[in-house]
């Protein structure tokens, strides 16, 4: 019995985790004021479309309808900035903190370039993550703010009947966030993430062992290194006090990657994007800075 809900809790857990992390990247600090409630619940409904792992030419989509929470504690906080942080170090221009992530899983059988290799399963990444304020003190609310994240994750994958450590990332992701643009309750982001990964994560995605090997798809000892570089674009809009409407794309380029001669990594360039909306249904009476 345990083996069959846990898969189940698994994927609603990931939909969060998704969705979450969607509407952190673009909600806006300027829709809601220098001050937000401590905490928050509601719904998020979200449609994402992107390749099957990174690198590959085919493409799945995902439709995901969860519950959401939000707290702003001052070291436990969910979904606001991030999928889950525990906060380590929190100042004014700079902050250290626990973060998380996850990705979904990819069938080899709907992906002719794997045809015949082993399924990719989910994965999930946890590791620290420093924040840094690049715009000073000083920056006014309403003015556009720069900031540098630099995260290294550990990841993990599972198919639900184990769990294995597949290596590291460390993917820094500088930002721009505009509040207020292009209107009064709107906000615009705009990152640039290049990340580079051991040589078990990408030996996870590009390696093609000789059992493996066809014509078009010659043996590969995949390394680690760069990976490549990901360009994000994020508008959130505040469409009633309690309904915010976000929607997000991303372009990444694998020109340098370390394994650009693997069979498996078919694409120069690769998009992805996710539409979604939230509705906040309960918060507190308390209100915090926003952080």
């Amino acid at each position: 019995m345990a083996k069959s809900v846990a898969p189940v809790v698994f994927i609603r857990a990931l939909a969060l985790v998704l969705c979450s992390s969607l509407y952190a990247q673009a909600e806006s600090d300027g829709a809601t004021g220098p001050l937000k409630p401590l905490w928050e619940v509601g719904g998020i409904g979200a449609v994402f479309n992107g390749p099957q792992y990174p690198g590959g030419s085919s493409r799945h989509s995902n439709f995901l309808a969860v519950p959401y929470g939000v707290y702003r504690g001052d070291t436990w906080r969910i979904g606001d900035g991030a999928v889950a942080r525990v906060v380590a170090l929190d100042k004014k221009n700079y902050e250290l903190d626990v973060s998380l992530n996850a990705s979904f899983n990819a069938s080899s059988a709907d992906d002719d370039a794997r045809s015949g290799m082993p399924d990719l399963d989910y994965l999930f990444e946890v590791g620290p993550q420093l924040k840094i304020n690049l715009s000073g003190d000083d920056n006014a609310a309403s003015d556009g703010k720069f900031a540098l994240d630099l995260q290294a994750r550990g990841v993990f994958a599972t198919d639900f009947s184990y769990i294995k450590h597949q290596g590291y990332i460390f993917h820094p992701r500088l930002s721009y966030r505009h509040p207020a643009w292009p209107a009064q309750g709107s906000a615009l982001t705009l990152s640039v993430a290049p990340s580079w990964g051991s040589e078990a994560l990408l030996d996870y995605f590009y390696q093609v062992n000789p059992e493996f090997a066809s014509a078009g798809r010659p043996a590969y000892d995949a390394k680690g290194g760069y990976v490549g570089t990901t360009v994000s674009l994020g508008l959130a809009y505040e469409a009633t006090r309690n309904i915010r409407v976000f929607v997000g794309g991303n372009v990444s380029l694998y020109q340098g990657s370390a394994n650009r001669a693997s069979a498996l990594l078919q694409e120069n360039m690769t998009y992805a994007w996710g539409i979604g909306l939230s509705w906040r249904a309960y918060q507190s009476e308390q209100q915090v800075a926003g952080r």
